[in-house]
Parts: C-alpha cells; sequence; structure tokens
C-alpha cells in the first residue's frame, strides 16, 4: 500500500501501489480531496519522505518501494501569494500548513540561525491558535508546541509570551486568513531559500571529476534560474547558469545517469548524479517551472513527460486555460469561421471539459460541457458514451450529425499565451522584466483636447487629452519647455530611462510625441498627493499614510534595481491612484527636467546644500529625497517650514537638526526616516531595507481595514518634545480645530536622534516670516509651485462639457508649439529642388501606379553623383495625383522606407521624383529566385522592416493602400523597404478613407470592406499586409483568388481566406498572417501588435 501523509488536520490516504496509477493521478486524487481546484493542483508534488527526493510525474506507483510513504507538497511557487490566494484559497491554506510543518520541523534552517527572524513566526502562530479557540489565552499555552525543537530553550529568553500578548491585544479583530498570510510573509521577509531545490552534481572539466552544488531557484535575487558552486568549497562562489527561460530542452540517459541541460545561449550542460531517484527530482523541478513560468504545453524532457499533458495533445485538447482565453483564440486564429472549435479542460472541476463552437458567424462561440465518469466520456445531459475525447469529437464532425456543428478543432500550441496557466511568472505584475518593449510613438493627430484644459508652467505645459485610436482613452501630455539644446538633451536621456519603466507603483508612460516633443502618459483623475491629503485632511487614516508610503518605498526599490535616480522624489510629484476602503494606492510620476536650487534643500542630503546640483549625480539623493517626502504625507501634504529662508534652513540642517516627528507617523517609521537623513551617506538606508521596514510597519498599524477598525488622523499639535525611545507609535485622537501640524512646528530633531525644543518666538524673524506658504511666495495660481519647477505630471480636472475639441497639432498653434526649441532632430529633411539638368536618365527599370521608373545619375548641391531611381508621369491629367504622393513622401523619413532624395519640378506637367536606388529589386522577384535558399528566419525580418514601415506610416496617419511584394525593395540580404506611394492617403478624422474615384485597384490584397464600400484605413492596410507576408512564406505564389470584385466579396463574406500552402509554416500563417484577414476591422492586430507577433516567432526561429 501506498501512504501519501497531508499538511494540516486532513488524515493521510491510503492507497494501493495499481501497476496502472501514475504518481500525477495520485497527486490528482489527493488535490481533489483538499478541494484544490485543476488550476492550482499543478503546482503540487509528491515527495519521498525517506529521501527527501520528489518523485517523476510520470512514474508508475506499482515501480516504487512497497509501503512507500511520500508527502504531498507544494513544490512551485507562485509568483506572488496574493495570486494563489486568489485562484485557489484552498491552495493557500495548505500551502500555510506545509511551511509552517517546515519550520517547527527546523527545515527552514534559516530561521534557526536567526532566532529573532523566527519568533515573529512563533508569535504570529500563537495569534492564529487564539484566533481559532476563542476561550483560550496566552497564558493557557505550551510553547513547545509552536517553536522548533532547537529555540525550544529559547523561549525565556525571546521574551515570546509577552510579545504574543501585546500582539493579541492590537489583533483581536483579525480574520485567520490574514494572519496565516502575515506568517508566510515573514517567511519571505527572512530572505530564507525556502522551496529551492539543491543537488550534488558530478561535472567533468578538463577530464576531471568535480563534485557541484547545484541550485534551482527562479525567484532568487541575484541569480534567477540554475546556479552553481564547487561542493569542495564551503564558502565558495556561486556561478549563474541560466534563467529558467533559457532552457531550451533536457535529455537524460538513465543508464548512466547523465543529464544534458540545452540552453538558449552558450554550450550546453552536462552533469551526473548518483542515483536515478536524484536524476528524476531534478528534472522534474526543471520541467515543472520550465511549464508554469515559459510554455505550459511543452515538456522540457521527452524522457519524463506529464501523463496529462501527453493525454491533453493526444486529444487535441488545451489545459485549463479559461473561458475568456478560448473566446479570444476562436477569434484571432480560426477567424471566426463557423464550425471551427475549441476543446479545454475545466479549470474549477475535475473530469470536466468544455467545447466552445462557432456555430454563426458573428456570434459568440456556442459551449458544451462534456462529462468524464470512469474511461468514458459524454455530454451533459446525453446518455452515448465515448472511449476517448478524440472519438467524441470525431463523431461531431461527421456532417450528418445534428448535435453540434463541428468541421475542425484548433489545437494547443506552444504559442499559446494563457495568463492562467503560467502560475510561476508574473503578467500583471508590478515589476516586470528589462525586456518591456515601452512606449509607442503617437501622432498629435491623434490626440484631441480643448484651450480650457491646459495647464501652463514655468518649466512644462500639461494637457488633458483624448487618445482616439485608442477608443478616446483618456490620458496626461506634458510637454517640457526647453531652454536650450542641453535642455533636449536632458530629457532624452530621462525618457530613455523611464520609458522602459514598468512597475505599478509608478506613473505609466504610454507613448511619446516627436513634435513637439512631449510624454503621454497615464490619466489619473485624482491628482497629486499633496492637494489630495490637503483636501482630505480630515478623513485620512493612519493606516492609509503608511500605505502611501509603502508604495513610494517600492517604487524607491525597483528604481533602485533597475539602477535609474529619479531625482524628483516629491509628495506634489505622487499621484493617487485609488482610494476606496480596502486601499490607498499612489503612483510616482517621471522626474521631468530637474533643476535642483535652495528650495530643494529638504530633499538633497545636507552635504550638498551649498551646491544643490552636485545632488543630482549622488545615489543617496533618491534616499533622502524619500524621508522628507514620507514626512510630507505624514504632514498631509504639507511642505516643510514653509515661508522659510533658505539660507536659515540651511544653516539648522548644518547644525545637526532634522524635521520634527509629524503627530500621525508612527515612531517605527520616523526611526526609518531617520536612518535615511544619516549625516553619513554610507550609513542611510538602502532601498530593499526601507522597503521591508515600512512593509512591517504597515503591518504592525494594519487593523482589519474591512471593519474599518482604525482611528481617523486629525491635524495634531506637535507641541511637546517626543522621546525616541519610548516604545509606542500611538496616534491620539485630537480636536480638529487644533492647528496643523506643519505650522505648528516646535522641535528640531538632530540626526543622532535627540531632540531641541525651540519655539517660534526664539526663530529668526526671516526663517518664519508669516509661515505664508511657498506656493503665494514664488508662484501664482492654483497648482503646486513644484510642478512648474520639475514638470511633474499633472492631471488636470476633467473636461468641461460643451468645449472645443481639436486635434494637440491645431490647439498648440501658435502659443504652446512655438515656444518648443530646438526642434527635434528626428525630422524628415526636406528633398533637393533640382534642375533637370541635375539628373541623367538610364534604363527603364519598373512602373508605379502614375509613372515610369528608370535609373539614373543625380548631381547633388554637394557637387557628389550618386545613383538613384527616377519616376516620371506616365500620362497627362495625373498632375494632382503625383503631387499627392510627393507631398506624402517628403514626410517621411525611416528606415525601412524609401527615401526621397530630390524633385524636378516646372510649370507644365514635367516632375520628376528622385529617389534613393535598391538594385536588388522588388521583393517579390527577389523571393522567386531566391525561393531554394530563404529560410523563415530571414522571411521573418523582411516581415518584421514591413511592419516597423507600416507602424511609423501608421503614426504619420498615412494609409499605404497598395501594400504588395511587389511594392517592398530588397535593400540587402536582411532589411527591405516599402516603396510606391501613389495610392497612399491620409485619413479623415474618423482614421478611414473613402475611395474618391474608380481606378483598377489591386483586389487581392484589399480587405472586405475595401472591395464592398471603398472604405480604406490603417486597419485595411494590415490585411495586405498579410497578403504579403502570405506571398512571401509561400515562396512567391500568386493570391488564388477571384478577380472580379462581386466573386472575390461574395467568397470573403462567406469567411473564405487564402490557404495555408506549403512551405508556408503553419504555425506562422496561425500566428502572424491568419490574424489579419479577420472580417471585423477592429479585431485584427495593429501594426505595434504584429511586431510583438514577429519577435516571439522570430524567439522560435533561433
Amino acid at each position: 500500500m501506498l501512504t501519501v501523509n497531508l499538511y494540516g488536520d486532513s488524515a493521510p490516504l491510503i492507497l494501493p501501489q495499481d501497476s496502472d496509477q501514475t504518481v500525477e493521478d495520485i497527486v490528482i486524487a489527493a488535490a481533489r480531496v483538499l478541494q484544490i481546484n485543476p488550476l492550482c493542483r499543478h503546482l503540487f508534488g509528491l515527495r519521498n519522505t525517506t529521501n527527501t527526493l520528489w518523485v517523476a510525474l510520470s512514474r508508475k506507483t506499482s515501480s516504487l518501494p512497497e509501503n512507500s510513504i511520500l508527502q504531498f507538497r507544494l513544490r512551485f511557487r507562485a509568483y506572488s501569494r496574493d495570486r494563489l490566494k486568489s485562484l485557489d484559497p484552498k491552495a493557500f491554506e495548505y500551502f500555510f500548513h506545509q511551511v509552517r510543518a517546515d519550520f517547527l520541523d527546523s527545515e527552514i534552517p534559516e530561521l534557526l540561525k536567526h532566532p529573532e527572524d523566527g519568533l515573529g513566526l512563533v508569535v504570529t502562530d500563537i495569534l492564529l491558535y487564539l484566533l481559532n479557540n476563542p476561550g483560550k489565552k496566552v497564558g493557557d499555552i505550551d510553547l513547545k508546541g509552536f517553536l522548533p525543537k532547537e529555540l525550544n530553550g529559547m523561549a525565556n529568553r525571546l521574551n515570546v509570551k509577552r510579545n504574543a500578548e501585546k500582539l493579541v491585544e492590537t489583533c483581536q479583530k483579525k480574520d485567520a486568513g490574514y494572519v496565516r498570510e502575515r506568517y508566510l510573509c515573514k517567511v519571505e521577509e527572512s530572505q530564507c531559500s525556502y522551496g529551492s531545490e539543491d543537488y550534488i552534481l558530478q561535472k567533468d572539466e578538463i577530464g576531471t571529476a568535480l563534485h557541484i552544488k547545484l541550485s534551482i531557484d527562479p525567484f532568487h535575487p541575484d541569480q534567477p534560474g540554475l546556479r552553481y558552486c564547487y561542493a569542495s568549497q564551503k564558502k565558495g562562489a556561486w556561478t549563474h547558469l541560466c534563467r529558467l527561460d533559457d532552457l531550451v530542452f533536457v535529455s537524460i540517459r538513465s543508464q548512466d545517469l547523465t543529464a544534458e541541460v540545452s540552453r538558449k545561449t552558450g554550450v550546453p550542460f552536462y552533469f551526473k548524479l548518483q542515483t536515478i531517484d536524484e536524476l528524476e527530482s531534478l528534472v522534474g523541478c526543471l520541467s515543472g517551472y520550465y511549464r508554469l513560468m515559459c510554455t505550459w504545453t511543452f515538456n522540457l524532457c521527452r524522457e519524463l513527460p506529464a501523463p496529462s499533458l501527453v493525454f491533453l495533445r493526444s486529444n487535441k485538447c488545451h489545459g485549463p486555460v479559461g473561458s475568456a482565453f478560448s473566446i479570444q483564440k476562436l477569434k484571432d486564429k480560426g477567424g471566426g469561421e463557423v464550425g471551427v472549435g475549441l476543446l479545454r479542460e475545466s479549470s474549477s472541476d475535475y473530469n470536466t471539459y468544455y467545447l466552445h463552437v462557432v456555430e454563426e458567424a458573428n456570434a459568440l462561440p456556442v459551449l458544451y460541457t462534456i462529462f468524464k465518469e470512469g474511461n468514458k466520456f459524454h455530454l451533459k445531459d446525453s446518455e452515448v458514451l465515448y472511449d476517448s475525447l478524440s472519438s467524441m469529437v470525431k463523431e461531431f464532425k461527421k456532417s450528418d450529425n445534428p448535435s453540434v456543428k463541428l468541421t475542425r478543432i484548433l489545437p494547443a500550441s506552444d504559442y499559446d499565451d494563457s495568463e492562467l496557466l503560467l502560475l510561476c511568472t508574473c503578467r500583471d505584475k508590478e515589476i516586470q522584466s528589462n525586456n518591456h518593449a515601452g512606449p509607442r510613438v503617437i501622432s498629435m493627430n491623434h490626440l484631441t483636447s480643448s484651450e480650457e484644459n491646459i495647464i501652463r508652467g514655468r518649466f512644462c505645459d500639461v494637457i488633458q487629452a483624448q487618445w482616439t485610436v485608442q477608443n478616446n482613452k483618456e490620458v496626461a501630455v506634458k510637454m517640457p519647455k526647453f531652454r536650450s539644446l542641453n535642455d533636449t538633451e536632458r530629457f532624452l536621456v530621462i525618457l530613455n530611462e523611464f520609458s522602459f519603466v514598468n512597475c505599478e507603483c509608478i506613473v505609466e508612460i504610454q507613448g511619446v510625441t516627436l513634435n513637439p516633443l512631449s510624454l503621454v502618459m497615464e490619466h489619473l483623475p485624482m491628482g497629486s498627493l499633496d492637494k489630495y491629503l490637503q483636501t482630505h485632511k480630515a478623513t485620512m487614516k493612519e493606516v492609509e499614510l503608511v500605505e502611501a508610503a509603502t508604495y513610494l518605498a517600492r517604487a524607491l526599490w525597483y528604481l533602485n534595481v533597475e539602477g535609474v535616480r529619479h531625482n524628483n522624489i516629491r509628495c506634489h510629484n505622487i499621484f493617487v491612484a485609488e482610494h476606496t476602503d480596502e486601499t490607498f494606492k499612489v503612483k510616482l510620476g517621471d522626474p521631468g527636467l530637474v533643476r535642483y536650487d535652495q528650495r530643494d534643500l529638504h530633499w538633497i542630503p545636507r552635504e550638498h546644500h551649498f551646491q544643490p546640483p552636485l545632488a543630482l549625480n549622488d545615489s543617496t539623493t533618491d534616499i533622502w529625497a524619500f524621508s522628507t517626502t514620507v514626512w510630507q504625507i505624514f504632514s498631509l501634504g504639507e511642505m516643510p517650514l514653509p515661508g522659510a529662508d533658505m539660507e536659515e534652513v540651511r544653516k539648522l540642517y548644518a547644525t545637526g537638526r532634522l524635521l520634527p516627528r509629524p503627530d500621525p507617523c508612527p515612531l517605527d517609521l520616523y526611526k526609518v526616516m531617520l536612518r535615511c537623513w544619516s549625516p553619513d551617506p554610507q550609513a542611510r538606508r538602502q532601498p530593499q531595507a526601507i522597503m521591508r521596514d515600512v512593509n512591517q510597519i504597515l503591518y504592525q498599524v494594519f487593523n482589519s481595514r474591512k471593519n474599518h477598525a482604525y482611528q481617523t488622523i486629525f491635524p495634531a499639535s506637535s507641541a511637546e518634545t517626543e522621546n525616541l525611545d519610548q516604545p509606542n507609535g500611538e496616534v491620539l485622537e485630537e480636536d480638529e480645530d487644533n492647528a496643523s501640524v506643519t505650522t505648528q512646528i516646535t522641535t528640531l530633531t538632530y540626526a543622532d536622534g535627540s531632540v531641541a525644543q525651540v519655539t517660534l518666538s526664539q526663530l529668526p524673524d526671516s526663517l518664519v516670516d508669516d509661515l505664508i506658504s511657498l506656493s503665494s511666495t514664488y508662484f501664482h495660481g492654483e497648482i503646486s509651485p513644484c510642478m512648474y519647477e520639475t514638470g511633474a505630471a499633472f492631471y488636470p480636472p476633467l473636461m468641461k462639457q460643451g468645449s472645443t475639441m481639436k486635434t494637440l497639432t491645431e490647439l498648440l498653434l501658435p502659443p504652446l508649439a512655438a515656444q518648443r526649441m530646438p526642434e527635434v532632430p528626428a525630422l524628415p529633411s526636406q528633398p533637393l529642388q533640382l534642375d533637370k539638368s541635375a539628373i541623367v536618365f538610364g534604363i527603364k527599370i519598373g512602373e508605379g501606379n502614375y509613372g515610369e521608373v528608370y535609373r539614373g545619375l543625380m548631381n547633388d548641391d554637394q557637387g557628389h553623383t550618386k545613383t538613384v531611381a527616377i519616376k516620371t508621369l506616365k500620362a497627362v491629367g495625373q498632375v494632382d495625383d503625383f503631387k499627392r504622393e510627393v507631398d506624402i513622401m517628403k514626410k517621411l523619413k525611416h528606415k525601412n522606407i524609401v527615401e526621397l532624395c530630390g524633385l524636378v519640378e516646372s510649370e507644365g506637367e514635367e516632375m520628376y521624383m528622385v529617389m534613393e536606388y535598391l538594385p536588388m529589386g522588388s521583393l517579390k522577384d527577389y523571393i522567386k529566385s531566391h525561393k531554394e535558399h530563404l529560410k523563415d528566419a530571414t522571411l521573418l525580418k523582411f516581415a518584421m522592416d514591413i511592419a516597423e514601415g507600416m507602424d511609423y506610416l501608421e503614426q504619420c496617419s498615412i494609409i499605404h493602400r497598395d501594400l504588395a511584394a511587389r511594392n517592398i525593395l530588397v535593400a540587402d540580404r536582411h532589411n527591405v523597404k516599402i516603396t510606391d506611394f501613389g495610392l497612399a492617403q491620409q485619413p479623415n478624422r474618423g482614421n478611414y478613407y473613402i475611395r474618391q474615384t474608380h481606378r483598377a485597384l489591386p483586389l487581392p490584397w484589399y480587405a472586405l470592406e475595401c472591395i464592398e464600400h471603398g472604405k480604406f484605413s490603417h486597419k485595411s492596410d494590415v490585411w495586405s499586409y498579410g497578403v504579403t507576408c502570405w506571398e512571401m512564406f509561400t515562396r512567391g505564389l500568386e493570391p488564388d483568388l477571384p478577380q472580379k470584385p462581386e466573386n472575390l466579396l461574395q467568397l470573403l463574406k462567406n469567411g473564405k481566406r487564402l490557404n495555408l500552402k506549403p512551405p508556408c509554416n503553419p504555425n506562422i500563417y496561425s500566428v502572424l498572417i491568419r490574424p489579419c484577414w479577420d472580417h471585423v476591422p477592429s479585431a485584427r492586430p495593429n501594426f505595434s501588435e504584429v511586431i510583438a507577433v514577429i519577435r516571439e516567432l522570430q524567439e522560435g526561429c533561433v
């Protein structure tokens, strides 16, 4: 018999060692007993209690030693506790019981080496016990049941009972679930390696067998994934091998216990283990994390597959991807075609499957439920049984089957991107990896606003606008005022750093405009934190202020990890993102153009007070500024010493004095602030320690937000000197009429923590000159003064009804745009105006829509001669069309668009366009002549070039209307360029163009709406792009579609599209090409999305 032990109060499972059962079957059985859902059960495995090794999922239970005892454990850690808790509270609760048992069994050695860290777990565990047993008291508890045996003798020294009693007093209204979460949080804060797996391997180095220790930890802060050190060195240096997402495959040989780990970069890693159990345990760890972090459908090691994945693949069934993913995939990959279906496993119920089938065009798929009973399958409310899912689907495909209208099934793909399945990687995460694509370039013509929504400042203007191509999404557009070229260069440096910042605690930059240069940022209508706190000071809670400080600490830590200096952390540069009964979320804005002077003394280290600009290059400036900004937060948005003479302030700082603790500020938090203000730069608190400490304080003051069991903070007097050694940071409820915290400052604190009491009358007159606010001293208007100083993003009030809406191009002329200096250097230069004598015609090389093209020579204004392509008018009466093409090409400058070099114009109809000459000819001809040697990787690079050029055209509001392989020129073996803008047009305000004339048009490349209504848009260009890619990847085939418009239109309406034809890669067809032909234009990808798809495909080709 097989025994499976379970944590918590659950009894062990006693199971027969059936020869047909796999270990994964036992994992599923245990998960079902514990009510862990089918999605999160993939996080669990079975560990052998004898050798502490994990048993391979594919291992038959009959092959295990008789009477084996296994432990059901969470093996693969989700990227956050919150996500695990939201996806499956039962799995989260079980994980708590597992961690608690490991601590008591002394399996977390880091907590034994540092007993003070373990104390938090013991006290939290006691609190949980008392919450679950209301009649019990701390004095009734036998501490041995809450301590590892190694710590039993330390209970008195650590004052466990006393600390437990204090925690019980402050946490009586907390629920057990919250305490469990805090218990797990404390384990994480201890920075222990819980959940990592270590193995001793034998590795050959130049003929010598060496033993190394391999550690697998996907979340290691410095070396995530695989790292190793030499086992002979007790404190050997660790070498980073690779991240888990860098793995390609793992091969093993059970006969000699060797393995090969193949990586995306670097030579394969070979090693040998001592036993087959060790080998299978190690490979199981790599495979499991790879599936849960990278590609859920991929078995990293073919020799040790996951049986459930083998089953799903054999039945063309998806995993528990969820309904939303299924519907979207049918739309994207199935094209809404009637009869296409998708089969998936349920994410909530075992032995349940769902079949989505498109049974009617332009309608949601019909959902069928399938149950498995024993080894048979049947539809819900049907008694017809099938031996397998595949046999059921095969039956449904028969034309005479009345129950389900199914023609084909979309299989699962390694390119499927289902966030639900990737439990161990983060998508909507606070901090993303460094490969963030950054913001897009946005045309000013796509942003609309009105005059009253412009906030004008000294150093920047901020406009609330609507982004028209994103469904009129509200955005804030920040436009710096450049005084010099140096300002522009500094801003571009800041833009380069912050455009790729992606953290939930930092305001998102969604795009940039180039003329004038500006930032397009997310719109946060609740405004800046300082104004918000001043407006809501009567209702703000202590926990909300601490939570705001926590978000700021996270932003500081993130920027530190990314190596980015902010240099403008201020309360007015923090914005309120959300304020509910459950949360108070804020975000740090971008720094803008920072110019330090005497007014910044409170936010810069005092060693720079004589020369403030030097603080810009000090890595501790943000740490000092963080502390002052937290002071502002707990002073409810007020400025430090408002109206004070800055020279007097500098002298006070020079004597070692610091800002006093605001009354609402917890004492422990103020101690953190003092560490940030340390006179020794090396002793200042580091961002990671700040984040840890502030989060711990949040836990201390957090008192059941759901029940609102915390006090309202009223502005209170600070008249009394405070003893920093006093062990409490309570907030006393004062009368609201008391003077504000800021205006009644009467203490100054030295850096060593001592406090000097000073009355206002003792300060120099220049320091307290009427205590008037800076907003009235230095600035005018209602907006925070420093906002103008730094150009920080600000979010003005909502647009007034009846406002005249204009594009920003129109709106900014002339008051704002005219002030921009200097011009952005990336704008296209004007083509040379040439005399006809400056060009020499050669042979004819082609024809465009309105002209013939010749190879020729051009003499430029420098006297240089170069080979060019000269385009002429083909017929009279087409001057307007020719001029329109010239006007469009004048606006363009992009590496993937053919450059206009010069113009020859005369009063008559004799006109020539002189363009760069690309001797390798059109892509269409190039593919046909090189099709035997062209690889998918090369064609994907060409597809990327075209997509980037078309994305640029979209930003320039230009619809090409004639995108095809014949109109792509090959620059060299690796690069192509778009040409022939004879049919190009600029769209109207609705972002589309209606055909005005009846000309011969390239119908097989045209979208359905172009043929039916003559309506062209950027999405119709996407359709043409799909046809162009089809030409490329079929190696030059002609689109086999009817030439007559009425026949082609009817065919497209019926869902007919260009078929997949060899040698086109099926995955490229389904992922890149087919989605471009959705009958609904809005469902087609835009070119920036196409670029992202190509990047993924390119990674697969490496």
